[in-house]
């Protein structure tokens, strides 16, 4: 995830559809490059309603990773552009399954860390990228079911957002892209 020199996420005082970059643009094909490397790229629904990505490989080489969306009620859009882009995307819910063009609707039994792990090894993807937000983040932390964690901190400070999560972990390697700093922790 990326973070404010302040521990925040994302901008909550905009609109849904206004951006705010906490890295620069320069650590985009680091950010890109490592999403390449996994199966799958994980996010929650409220990431998608306040940032509207992609979950692409645009700026580096390599594959797209499966997209995966936590919308417990599929409340969701289809104008996203994660459900509408044509590339395909799981939706992990607790009401249905069913696929709708690129999109794949995935009922599990409950919202945990565990569970979603769990279908998602039943769909054979053995590698997930974990990439927001706050809570969905923190759920994982907390369940201790993480590998490693890539924190990118910013150079930017944001008064109200959403605050990072909180990882203990030990720092294994610090590297500095144009001034934003990448921390990886391992538990």
């Amino acid at each position: 995830w990326a973070e404010t020199r302040n521990g925040r996420i994302d901008n909550t005082s905009g609109s849904k559809d206004s951006i705010t970059w906490i890295s620069r643009p320069e650590v985009q094909p680091f950010v890109h490059k490592l999403r390449s490397e996994y199966a799958a790229i994980l996010v929650g629904k409220n990431t998608v309603e306040r940032d509207n990505p992609s979950l692409t490989v645009r700026a580096a080489s390599g594959s797209n990773p499966i997209r995966v969306v936590l919308d417990s009620r599929c409340e969701l859009t289809s104008n996203r552009k994660v459900l509408s882009d044509g590339g395909l995307t799981l939706v992990l819910n607790l009401l249905k399954s069913e696929e709708q063009g690129n999109v794949r609707y995935i009922q599990i039994e409950e919202m945990t860390p565990s569970a979603i792990l769990k279908a998602l090894n039943e769909l054979k993807i053995q590698s997930v990228l974990i990439e927001g937000g706050g809570a969905t983040l923190q759920s994982f932390i907390d369940a201790n079911l993480w590998d490693e964690a890539i924190q990118i901190v910013g150079q930017e400070t944001i008064d109200e957002g959403t605050k990072a999560p909180a990882i203990q972990g030990n720092l294994i390697n610090q590297q500095n892209i144009f001034g934003d700093l990448v921390n990886q922790y391992r538990p």
